[in-house]
């Protein structure tokens, strides 16, 4: 686990801010990197991999950080790919570059797979932004003193000394959904920047929250088969962008078309698949898409008391996104760890294109009536599957 803490402005308590940020690392290999000030204070974890040195010194008394990378910037009339920049460039130029050409309005230009933060030594203000898609969450809690903000919801609740409220409503949204929509979350004090937005925080005038950027419908006569074409094109190019200076990929396979066209997208893969029976059907169809591609399947098997194990560690990564029971293949880190470089989970998503890799949920609820007891069956349905 990997990802962003900080704070801006008055710290409340003696709680370690280090020890917190600590609480980011999954694996122990993660890269710590911290900055500080009188005002702000600001950690990163990230991969070894991923690792770029922060922040970004975009003018004299303004830094950036960024969590995830930039694959380029939009012109308005051409789009600038992270590699025209400077040949082998780092996500982070493309944030540079892009600031340099269009101010403060940059963000708005960066295509990528982010969430950051921009801090004005000057104005004595931060703002916290992400990207069209909210594709990386950044989480936060204001007080009257300071603001706290994370890209996991844990860490907040352990650095900041007030107490926070579970609210019900979203607590009952997320146990029926899995997931709470929008930017609340089942904590009343904590709250999710939105997509495409910014939020400024000065201790004069506290949060606010500002859109740049709404999907627009574009009408179209094409053909379902011209659809198709270019739909494969467009992923086609993002994969090769994603996953393009990786020498070493692999993907955790399922018996779904999801995960399949993943892997027929990539050069020689790593091919993975976890179950519970390796006579099950989505195993055996997992093992024919191997065939095809003519590439070894490595099966990993659960045995009994493979999700008690993993509820030892899964539930500290837990941000109320899928069940605190899930984070499927954690365990195996170990197994691929040092056959890949990045591996692609493909294999928990069936339900974007169709399907349910597992069994209904269903919750069992007591309704007190005048007379009796009367249990009902509440179908829960297994609607995102990625964890994280």
């Amino acid at each position: 686990m990997v990802g962003m803490l900080g704070f801006f402005g008055k710290k409340n308590g003696e709680i370690s801010f280090d020890q917190v940020l600590k609480d980011l690392c999954y694996t122990g290999d993660e890269v710590l990197d911290t900055y500080h000030d009188e005002q702000l204070k600001i950690g990163l974890a990230q991969h070894p991999t991923f690792f770029e040195e922060q922040p970004v010194d975009l003018e004299d008394d303004l830094k950036l950080w960024v969590w995830g990378t930039s694959f380029g910037y939009f012109q308005s009339d051409s789009y600038v790919n992270r590699a025209q920049i400077s040949g082998d460039s780092s996500g982070l130029d493309c944030f540079k570059q892009a600031y340099d050409r269009y101010g403060s309005d940059f963000i708005q230009h960066v295509n990528g797979d982010y969430c950051g933060v921009l801090y004005d030594n000057s104005q004595n203000k931060i703002q916290l932004f992400t990207n069209r898609l909210a594709s990386r969450p950044i989480f936060y809690l204001s007080t009257d003193r300071a603001i706290y903000f994370s890209s996991s919801i844990q860490p907040l609740i352990s650095i900041n000394d007030e107490e926070v409220t579970l609210s019900d409503d979203f607590l009952a949204e997320y146990l029926i959904l899995r997931r709470v929509l929008g930017e609340k979350t089942p904590i009343d004090e904590i709250s999710k920047v939105p997509p495409a937005s910014s939020l400024t925080y000065d201790p004069t005038s506290g949060v606010n929250i500002s859109n740049y950027w709404m999907p627009k419908y574009a009408y179209s006569e094409q053909s379902k088969d011209e659809l198709c074409e270019r739909f494969l094109d467009i992923l086609t190019d993002n994969m090769n962008t994603l996953v393009g200076s990786y020498d070493k990929l692999g993907v955790l396979l399922s018996g779904g078309s999801d995960s399949r066209l993943i892997a027929s997208l990539i050069d020689e893969p790593e091919l993975y698949h976890m179950t519970y029976w390796k006579e099950s059907t989505e195993t055996q169809t997992a093992k024919k898409i191997a065939r095809h591609l003519d590439t070894e399947l490595t099966i990993l098997e659960t045995d009994e008391g493979y999700y008690e194990r993993a509820l030892e560690e899964n539930p500290k990564m837990m941000d109320f996104m899928g069940l605190f029971t899930q984070g499927h293949a954690s365990l195996f880190d170990q197994v691929y760890k040092d056959d890949v470089d990045v591996m692609i989970t493909a294999q928990f998503m069936d339900t974007f294109f169709k399907g349910y890799v597992y069994p209904e949920k269903k919750l069992k609820c007591h309704i007190i009536t005048t007379y009796r007891f009367r249990i009902i069956k509440v179908p829960l349905r297994l609607m995102k599957l990625w964890t994280y």
